[in-house]
């Protein structure tokens, strides 16, 4: 029939895209974002973005401070490098270190110390060190006076060993002699010297001969159990005795014993000094032979005991001096030794015989002095 109808057909809504930023907002100006219909591209929608603000970073030194100078420190929008801000830093004002010496001062002219900023090397203060002056120091002889010249005495300044002063030590007019003492010990001569004490001039010099060697009385003895004092002389250098008055004499305690016994000179008095020593020995006693009798190849000795002794020796030989002898010894208990095993001869043979003691005392050895002797016969056989 050909008619036509006409109806409406209700709105589909808008179908929005991602908004998209047009302007961009910075920290001090509001930005523009858009978004758009995707059914209808004509159809568009905007909405503010808004300003950012400043998000400032740390401040940072661009002009040092100096001591007299403010300086200038910055900081930078982290949003946009561009926006900036800066304010002062105050002067540091000098930090000074301590007074140094760059010229000393002397006696006669002044010195100059100085002083440096901390902050800053290339600025610096002096002031003035003044002069000193002259501090002087003991007088000291340099050149001494005699009896008979002047001599010169000097002193010099403490802080300048440069500045000296000199004055004249009047000479004395006469000698004063003074007498100087130097003892004579073992090894080394003494002196007695008469000196003028200001002039030096020697009126006299004696010299002392150096104590030597001791001279004793004796020097062996034989043990009687009591003790021993052999006479002392002292001799000097040139051969000379030295005077009892110049020294004493000890004993050692033990002298009374079998052994080796010191004796000690100690100087005393103004002319000595030192010591010396001396040794005398005391040996055992001797025994005396009983009888001497005859053996059948051999002989047969016997004796009277001596006590305190280590031992005894027995002395056999064919001749009277004892030539070509033979020691054979004996205990200290013994009282007689038969010697056998001894040639004979055709039917017998003469030997001599003689005995004495020994001791021993700390590694050392002493020994009496021999009997007398006596002899008898080594037989071929018994009769």
């Amino acid at each position: 029939c050909a008619k036509t109808k006409t109806e409406d057909i209700d709105p589909i809504n808008h179908k929005w895209g991602e908004w998209e930023v047009i302007t961009p907002a910075t920290c001090t100006e509001d930005g523009v974002e858009t978004r758009t219909c995707k059914n209808d591209k004509t159809h568009t929608e905007t909405r503010k973005i808004e300003a950012t603000n400043h998000d400032w970073g740390e401040w940072k030194v661009t002009t040092p401070a100096t001591c007299t100078e403010d300086g200038v420190e910055t900081r930078t929008c982290k949003n946009d490098k561009t926006h900036t801000e800066t304010r002062p830093i105050e002067a540091t004002n000098h930090d000074w270190s301590d007074w140094k010496v760059t010229t000393p001062a002397t006696c006669t002219e002044d010195g100059v110390e100085t002083r440096t900023c901390k902050n800053d090397s290339s600025h610096t203060e002096t002031h003035p060190i003044e002069a000193t002056d002259h501090e002087w120091g003991e007088w000291e002889v340099t050149t001494p006076a005699t009896c008979t010249e002047d001599g010169v005495e000097t002193r010099t300044c403490k802080n300048d060993s440069t500045h000296t002063e000199t004055r004249k030590i009047p000479a004395t007019g006469k000698h004063t002699y003074a007498t100087t003492i130097t003892k004579a010990k073992p090894g080394k001569d003494g002196s007695i010297v008469k000196k003028c004490t200001v002039c030096g001039k020697v009126e006299s010099k004696t010299a002392i001969s150096a104590p030597k060697k001791i001279v004793l009385s004796k020097t062996a003895y034989i043990y009687s159990g009591k003790a021993k004092n052999p006479t002392v002389t002292v001799k000097d250098a040139a051969g000379k005795t030295i005077s009892s008055s110049n020294y004493t004499v000890s004993y050692a305690t033990t002298r009374k014993s079998i052994g080796t016994h010191k004796v000690t000179v100690t100087f005393k008095g103004s002319k000595y000094e030192g010591s010396l020593s001396a040794k005398f020995v005391i040996n055992p006693k001797a025994p005396s032979i009983k009888s001497a009798s005859n053996l059948v190849k051999g002989v047969k000795v016997t004796w009277k005991p001596v006590s305190g002794i280590t031992g005894y020796q027995i002395q056999l030989s064919t001749n009277k001096s004892f030539k070509n002898s033979k020691i054979i010894s004996a205990s200290k208990t013994a009282t007689s030794k038969k010697i056998t095993g001894l040639s004979t001869g055709t039917v017998s043979k003469k030997y001599y015989v003689r005995v004495r003691t020994y001791k021993k005392v700390s590694g050392n050895w002493y020994y009496s002095d021999w009997s007398s002797a006596k002899s008898a016969h080594a037989v071929k056989k018994s009769k």
